[in-house]
Protein backbone atom coordinates (compact mmCIF):
# COMPACT_ATOMS: atom_id res chain seq x y z
CA UNK A 1 0.00 0.00 0.00
CA UNK A 2 1.34 3.52 -0.89
CA UNK A 3 1.05 6.67 1.38
CA UNK A 4 -1.65 7.63 -0.86
CA UNK A 5 -3.91 4.71 -0.38
CA UNK A 6 -2.59 5.05 2.95
CA UNK A 7 -3.74 8.19 3.64
CA UNK A 8 -7.12 7.83 2.19
CA UNK A 9 -7.71 5.01 4.53
CA UNK A 10 -6.62 7.57 7.46
CA UNK A 11 -9.40 10.48 6.19
CA UNK A 12 -12.08 7.37 5.35
CA UNK A 13 -11.18 6.39 9.17
CA UNK A 14 -11.99 9.97 10.28
CA UNK A 15 -15.30 10.27 8.45
CA UNK A 16 -16.19 7.42 10.70
CA UNK A 17 -14.97 8.58 13.56
CA UNK A 18 -17.48 12.26 12.78
CA UNK A 19 -20.63 9.87 12.09
CA UNK A 20 -20.34 7.22 14.96
CA UNK A 21 -22.51 9.78 17.07
CA UNK A 22 -20.18 9.65 19.95
CA UNK A 23 -19.79 12.84 22.22
CA UNK A 24 -16.94 14.52 23.67
CA UNK A 25 -17.48 16.09 27.04
CA UNK A 26 -15.37 19.48 26.97
CA UNK A 27 -14.03 21.92 29.80
CA UNK A 28 -11.89 23.86 29.28
CA UNK A 29 -11.32 27.35 27.53
CA UNK A 30 -14.91 28.70 28.44
CA UNK A 31 -16.81 25.38 27.16
CA UNK A 32 -18.64 23.16 29.12
CA UNK A 33 -20.54 20.22 28.17
CA UNK A 34 -20.81 17.48 25.54
CA UNK A 35 -20.63 17.95 21.49
CA UNK A 36 -20.85 15.37 18.84
CA UNK A 37 -17.39 14.86 17.20
CA UNK A 38 -19.13 15.75 14.30
CA UNK A 39 -20.00 19.34 15.30
CA UNK A 40 -16.61 19.53 16.97
CA UNK A 41 -14.84 19.31 13.65
CA UNK A 42 -17.21 21.23 11.06
CA UNK A 43 -19.19 23.50 13.81
CA UNK A 44 -17.15 24.01 16.81
CA UNK A 45 -18.83 26.26 20.09
CA UNK A 46 -16.11 28.45 20.18
CA UNK A 47 -13.96 29.91 17.62
CA UNK A 48 -11.16 29.75 20.12
CA UNK A 49 -11.26 25.66 20.10
CA UNK A 50 -8.78 25.54 17.94
CA UNK A 51 -6.63 28.09 18.59
CA UNK A 52 -4.48 26.76 21.28
CA UNK A 53 -1.38 27.06 19.54
CA UNK A 54 -1.98 24.31 16.61
CA UNK A 55 -2.52 26.67 13.87
CA UNK A 56 0.16 26.55 11.42
CA UNK A 57 0.15 27.84 7.78
CA UNK A 58 1.09 25.53 4.84
CA UNK A 59 1.79 25.43 0.93
CA UNK A 60 1.11 23.15 -1.45
CA UNK A 61 1.06 23.49 -5.26
CA UNK A 62 1.27 27.20 -5.16
CA UNK A 63 -1.67 27.78 -2.74
CA UNK A 64 -0.65 29.09 1.06
CA UNK A 65 -3.34 28.64 3.68
CA UNK A 66 -3.56 27.91 7.15
CA UNK A 67 -4.49 24.62 9.31
CA UNK A 68 -4.77 23.29 12.45
CA UNK A 69 -3.28 19.86 13.36
CA UNK A 70 -6.25 17.59 14.54
CA UNK A 71 -4.84 14.42 15.18
CA UNK A 72 -1.28 13.11 14.53
CA UNK A 73 0.98 8.94 14.64
CA UNK A 74 4.24 8.11 13.60
CA UNK A 75 5.05 6.81 10.61
CA UNK A 76 8.46 5.22 11.41
CA UNK A 77 9.41 3.24 14.35
CA UNK A 78 12.12 4.80 16.93
CA UNK A 79 11.43 8.35 16.59
CA UNK A 80 11.47 9.96 20.46
CA UNK A 81 7.72 9.30 21.20
CA UNK A 82 7.84 5.91 19.41
CA UNK A 83 4.21 5.13 18.97
CA UNK A 84 1.63 4.98 16.30
CA UNK A 85 -1.30 5.68 18.19
CA UNK A 86 -3.49 8.40 16.88
CA UNK A 87 -2.91 11.45 19.90
CA UNK A 88 -4.68 15.02 19.63
CA UNK A 89 -2.85 18.03 18.37
CA UNK A 90 -3.14 20.86 20.91
CA UNK A 91 -6.64 20.26 22.14
CA UNK A 92 -6.64 17.40 24.71
CA UNK A 93 -10.21 17.08 24.85
CA UNK A 94 -10.12 15.35 20.89
CA UNK A 95 -8.52 12.21 22.74
CA UNK A 96 -12.10 10.45 22.14
CA UNK A 97 -11.39 11.09 18.23
CA UNK A 98 -7.80 9.50 18.92
CA UNK A 99 -9.05 6.80 20.52
CA UNK A 100 -11.41 6.05 17.57
CA UNK A 101 -9.10 6.07 15.36
CA UNK A 102 -7.09 3.71 17.15
CA UNK A 103 -9.42 1.35 16.99
CA UNK A 104 -11.09 1.68 13.71
CA UNK A 105 -7.75 1.37 12.00
CA UNK A 106 -6.93 -1.57 14.38
CA UNK A 107 -4.18 0.69 16.54
CA UNK A 108 -4.24 -1.47 19.54
CA UNK A 109 -1.64 -1.77 22.04
CA UNK A 110 -0.17 -4.69 23.17
CA UNK A 111 -1.50 -4.64 26.87
CA UNK A 112 -4.18 -1.87 27.76
CA UNK A 113 -2.54 1.19 28.83
CA UNK A 114 0.79 0.09 27.18
CA UNK A 115 0.04 2.88 24.20
CA UNK A 116 4.34 3.03 23.64
CA UNK A 117 3.57 -0.48 21.83
CA UNK A 118 1.38 0.60 18.94
CA UNK A 119 3.15 0.13 15.52
CA UNK A 120 3.31 3.28 13.38
CA UNK A 121 1.47 3.55 10.04
CA UNK A 122 4.05 3.20 7.74
CA UNK A 123 5.50 5.97 5.58
CA UNK A 124 6.95 4.94 2.51
CA UNK A 125 8.20 8.07 1.46
CA UNK A 126 10.85 9.23 3.87
CA UNK A 127 13.24 11.35 2.02
CA UNK A 128 10.78 14.47 2.69
CA UNK A 129 10.89 17.53 0.51
CA UNK A 130 13.84 19.95 0.68
CA UNK A 131 15.39 18.06 3.16
CA UNK A 132 12.30 17.59 5.56
CA UNK A 133 12.03 13.75 6.80
CA UNK A 134 8.70 12.46 6.71
CA UNK A 135 8.06 10.40 9.84
CA UNK A 136 4.71 11.22 10.95
CA UNK A 137 1.21 11.35 9.32
CA UNK A 138 -1.01 14.36 10.72
CA UNK A 139 -4.60 15.15 10.28
CA UNK A 140 -5.03 18.63 9.84
CA UNK A 141 -8.20 21.04 9.37
CA UNK A 142 -8.01 23.37 7.43
CA UNK A 143 -9.11 27.23 8.73
CA UNK A 144 -10.26 28.96 5.97
CA UNK A 145 -13.11 26.12 4.72
CA UNK A 146 -12.78 23.64 8.20
CA UNK A 147 -12.22 20.72 5.14
CA UNK A 148 -9.88 17.84 6.39
CA UNK A 149 -6.49 16.93 4.89
CA UNK A 150 -4.17 14.29 5.67
CA UNK A 151 -0.07 15.25 5.57
CA UNK A 152 2.48 13.73 5.90
CA UNK A 153 5.79 15.60 8.36
CA UNK A 154 7.93 15.02 11.28
CA UNK A 155 8.15 15.37 14.79
CA UNK A 156 10.42 18.24 15.03
CA UNK A 157 9.00 21.26 17.19
CA UNK A 158 5.36 19.13 17.82
CA UNK A 159 4.98 18.94 14.04
CA UNK A 160 6.07 20.11 10.99
CA UNK A 161 4.00 19.45 7.61
CA UNK A 162 5.77 18.71 4.73
CA UNK A 163 3.38 17.68 2.38
CA UNK A 164 -0.39 16.98 1.85
CA UNK A 165 -1.06 13.27 0.83
CA UNK A 166 -4.84 13.71 0.76
CA UNK A 167 -6.81 14.79 -0.84
CA UNK A 168 -5.11 16.28 -3.91
CA UNK A 169 -1.33 15.46 -3.41
CA UNK A 170 1.16 17.49 -3.13
CA UNK A 171 2.19 17.25 -7.11
CA UNK A 172 6.11 17.04 -5.93
CA UNK A 173 5.08 13.72 -4.27
CA UNK A 174 5.27 11.39 -6.77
Amino acid sequence: EDDIQTAQSIYDSFILCLTNGDEVTINSGGLSGKYSCYDLFYNPPSDTLFDAGGQTSVSCDGETYDVNIFLYADGVAGIPSGSGNWSPGTVTEFQTFADHMDDIMGQKPKQAGEYGDFQPISIKYKKGFDGDKTTRWFLVRRVDNARAEIWIGNETNGGTLVARVYPNYDSRYK
